[in-house]
């Protein structure tokens, strides 16, 4: 709901921006509680960097624009929803893209996602559409 406030004053780019570096500065502190990782980061080859800023600067970004455009146009819960589907679609992009083997328990898992996702998509887009009746008497209405 905040991020819907922001986007109302500021485009998605800017709310993007301001939150990748409050992030940044949150997280430098805990820094000194992991030295070593700052030497390994020196090892990095050029497709480790050039994965990172694919996965950074490319991917987060387009889907962070494309999840704020939606934010603007849709309610805040309906969006939420769909984040339970994100591990399925990792599932999946993991069996495509890195040969990966999917389980029984996988496809069991994902199918109580997808039904779970679809049953709450549904059941709030019905409630919205259904008439809201006055309390009656006996509900604390008028009398």
């Amino acid at each position: 709901m905040y991020s819907k406030k922001l986007l109302a004053v500021a485009g998605p780019i800017a709310v993007l921006f301001w939150g990748q570096v409050l992030g940044l500065l949150a997280s430098l502190p805990f820094l000194c509680f992991e030295p070593a990782a700052i030497r390994d980061v020196a090892g990095y080859t050029l497709q480790t960097w050039l994965s990172l800023v694919f996965l950074g600067a490319v991917y987060f970004t387009a889907t962070m624009l494309i999840f704020f455009r939606i934010l603007t146009r849709l309610d805040a819960g309906q969006i939420m929803i769909s984040n339970y589907l994100q591990p399925v679609f990792g599932v999946l992009a993991a069996a495509t893209l890195l040969r990966e083997r999917i389980t029984w328990n996988m496809i069991s898992g994902g199918l109580l996602v997808l039904g779970g996702t679809a049953l709450a998509t549904f059941e709030d887009s019905r409630r919205d559409q259904e008439p809201i009746s006055p309390p009656g008497p006996a509900e604390g209405g008028i009398q």
